[in-house]
């Protein structure tokens, strides 16, 4: 499975048959997204992985074709881990709430879930004013793992950090009530 957005150049690679799309791909549906919501500005959050700048850059371009402004481009060291060495998203929170509203969030979900934490300990997201849309390129669908797919937000607070647990978890009804980490 190459999901390399270069090798989709029919010129440099005339025999590659893709069997499933470029990561950078879902920039479209990213850009689909910020449109049908008039979401006109957003910054990015971005993990600095291999994996996660093709398609940061290629939502560069496309927020400029499609008169997007990018309020701010805030990179993070990867691999990311939430209890070794500085945690980047206090800075980067600190340095974007005033301008932004809407981030998009390219990085590993455990990173996510730092920076979510952070937007939540400056009493952000309880205002209901701030959206972040990150994404996951897990594409397969495996059905041993369809329990997990459909579990409620309580059910999952085990798969989440500590900090994930500690801002809540939504419902099935749609609630966000707090819940406490197992094990506490």
């Amino acid at each position: 499975k190459c999901t390399d957005y270069r090798v989709s150049d029919k010129k440099l690679y005339p025999t590659f048959a893709r069997t499933s799309p470029p990561a950078t791909q879902v920039t479209k549906s990213i850009i689909a997204l910020l449109r049908h919501f008039n979401w006109n500005k957003f910054a990015m959050v971005v993990g600095s992985s291999a994996k996660w700048q093709p398609i940061a850059e290629k939502m560069k371009i496309l927020a400029v074709e499609h008169n997007l402004t990018l309020n701010g481009f805030f990179e993070f060291k990867e691999p990311y881990f939430s209890l070794k060495g500085k945690n980047p998203f206090p800075r980067i929170v600190s340095e974007s709430y005033v301008d932004t509203r809407v981030y998009i969030f390219l990085g590993h979900h455990n990173a996510m879930i730092d920076f979510m934490a952070n937007l939540d300990g400056r009493g952000l997201i309880a205002t209901g004013e701030y959206m972040v849309i990150y994404i996951d390129l897990i594409t397969t669908y495996d059905t041993s793992y369809a329990e997990y797919y459909f579990r409620s937000g309580a059910d999952i607070i085990p798969y989440c950090t500590k900090q994930a647990a500690a801002i809540g978890c939504h419902h099935e009804d749609g609630s966000l009530r707090d819940t406490p980490h197992p094990g506490d």
